[in-house]
């Protein structure tokens, strides 16, 4: 009951490297239907090679007692690849030694990561162009502050130009007060 009610896709493979049982979970992830994998491993079945030598190494590894978990691509019955969880552990199943392997669907998991770090990466480029957007405040303030200190120093000048009386120095200040104020602006 257990095995049957199970949100996970389970396989129980027997020492024949054949699947005893798989319960409806497996034939919703995957795509095939029950009695089209009973009793075989993967013959008859459009499987990648590779695919093939790993699921069958870790069903080896447990039936000599080793548990193991992975995570890795599986291929639905439509050809559609998708990325799963698979855990495989070993099982006494009316006293033979039985694995039972233990299957989710992480696809959409694994692409929910990916756009979080995505988002993540715009938020950083983001923040980046805020603090390149400060710079120039920052540059325009302390430029305004140089300029009120020069504007000030030439208000002071003026005062004494003015009790001297050269004309050459009041077109000169003249001069020098007219740029402060461009500079400014």
């Amino acid at each position: 009951a257990i095995f049957i009610a199970s949100a996970e896709a389970q396989t129980l493979w027997n020492r024949l490297l054949q699947r005893g049982d798989v319960n409806p979970v497996h034939e919703k992830i995957f795509g095939y239907p029950r009695e089209e994998v009973l009793g075989r491993a993967f013959e008859g079945l459009d499987y990648p090679e590779d695919l093939v030598r790993e699921r069958l190494d870790l069903v080896r590894r447990a039936l000599e007692g080793e548990a193991n978990r992975i995570e890795t691509e599986a291929v639905r019955r439509d050809g559609r690849r998708i990325v799963i969880e698979l855990r495989t552990v070993p099982y006494l199943h009316h006293g033979e030694p039985h694995v039972l392997q233990i299957a989710r669907a992480i696809t959409a998991r694994r692409a929910a990561e990916r756009a979080r770090e995505a988002l993540g990466d715009r938020l950083r480029q983001a923040q980046k162009m805020e603090a390149i957007g400060h710079l120039p405040g920052g540059i325009a303030h302390d430029f305004n502050n140089l300029l009120t200190s020069i504007m000030g120093y030439v208000a002071l000048a003026s005062e004494r130009e003015a009790a001297a009386g050269d004309a050459t120095l009041t077109r000169q200040r003249d001069r020098a007060l007219a740029s402060c104020v461009r500079a400014r602006d």
